[in-house]
């Protein structure tokens, strides 16, 4: 398939090509609900890719890389949910940006577990997110970055990058 795509819902990709920007869910839609993609094999060749636009009803993104290529062209940019990698191969061409965004009430938490296979990026920015690696290898050519920022309720801050 080659054509932008939206998921707000469920996407199951066990074989096969996607291809163009991907957006997991609609950005700037507000969301009621959290969307997902699980990746069993096949290769998604995304020009872009956006995860969660949390709001304080939905909005958040999972998607799980159990096999399979993941190939972003450009920065793939993460508000809010969690990246699970058990192998394949994801490469991202410049860097990828985890970004915890307030909904609301609440914190909405980014967090990438790299368990297997490959992540290969340009560079990695966590802006109060988490980053964890239990196995496989990461190929971060360029800077990483941890930084927080200020919710309302200091006691809401998570802060960690394992590596």
């Amino acid at each position: 398939m080659s054509a932008d795509t939206v998921i707000n819902g469920n996407y199951i990709l066990n074989g096969g090509t996607i291809t163009g920007h991907m957006q997991v869910p609609a950005v700037n839609s507000f969301q009621r609900v959290d969307a997902s993609v699980l990746q069993n094999g096949g290769t998604n060749f995304a020009a872009s890719l956006d995860l969660g636009d949390p709001n304080r009803f939905g909005g958040r993104a999972f998607y799980v890389l159990s096999n399979g290529v993941v190939h972003v062209d450009s920065t793939v940019t993460f508000h809010g949910g969690q990246f699970s990698q058990y192998n394949g191969l994801h490469t991202i061409v410049s860097n990828l940006v985890m970004q915890s965004t307030e909904g609301g009430l609440d914190i909405n938490d980014v967090h990438y577990l790299l368990a297997g296979g490959t992540l290969s990026a340009g560079g990695l920015t966590a802006q109060s997110a988490t980053f964890e690696q239990t196995g496989g290898s990461n190929l971060i050519t360029g800077n990483l970055v941890s930084s927080e920022f200020r919710p309302l309720n200091p006691d809401l801050l998570k802060l960690s990058i394992t590596r």
